[in-house]
């Protein structure tokens, strides 16, 4: 009988367990709107593309939140564009959610779902950059989807602030919960009249430098 009731104790426990395992994942999950806009649009002076940021979610995901908004996950084509979105997004991700305590990363738009080993921007533009972490990308249990670390991580001799890693397809982890925001990167169409602006300016350009050298022609006949 007394083994009887430690085995029965036993069970009793294990499933406490995976009910306070299952509450948890629950009550962090009803902390975010998945596919949402937390923030944006933002623009990077720059180069005048748009940004958003999206709340907690899968890279892919983010993927086609962004291709809704008219986009894709950012491409990062320098260094200062990656600290611009790591200046600009993680403090907006870390004041989110406060659940995570300030252990949120950013989606990227890059990846190596298509073909192993091989990354590729999914707005198609060609890898000129890339800020991995040492020891990155590592496809450890076939990780695709690439993120730049925030401020706080779990190993911090491994992991650094702003560098790449290379991970799985989800949104959030727990012991100790972090959380994954996608970077949402657009490209304004120039509307009718700024085309229209382009072209006269252009025209004032090419007539300008046309009449000095005009100018110059005279004066080298007449001196």
């Amino acid at each position: 009988m007394a083994r009887s009731s430690a085995a029965r104790a036993e069970a009793t426990k294990v499933q406490s367990g995976k009910f306070l395992w299952v509450s948890f994942w629950v009550a962090l999950s009803t902390l975010h709107t998945f596919g949402a806009t937390i923030a944006g649009p933002i623009i990077r002076p720059e180069t005048g593309h748009l940004y958003y940021l999206l709340t907690v979610n899968t890279w892919t995901a983010s993927e086609i939140e962004a291709i809704t908004l008219g986009g894709h996950l950012a491409t990062v084509n320098d260094a200062e564009e990656n600290q611009w979105l790591y200046d600009t997004f993680i403090p907006v991700a870390s004041g989110h959610d406060p659940i995570f305590q300030g252990r949120v990363h950013l989606w990227i738009g890059l990846s190596d779902a298509a073909e192993e080993g091989v990354y590729t921007w999914e707005s198609g533009e060609p890898v000129s950059y890339t800020h991995w972490d040492v020891t990155q990308p590592n496809n450890n249990f076939n990780q695709d989807y690439v993120h730049l670390y925030g401020p706080i991580s779990q190993f911090p001799a491994t992991q650094h602030p702003g560098f790449w890693n290379d991970f799985g397809d989800t949104a959030s982890t727990v012991d100790p919960p972090v959380g994954y925001f996608g970077v949402v990167e657009t490209v304004p169409e120039a509307t009718s009249f700024q085309l229209v602006l382009v072209g006269v300016l252009s025209y004032f350009i090419v007539l300008g430098g046309d009449q000095s050298r005009e100018s110059e022609r005279r004066r080298r006949i007449f001196s």
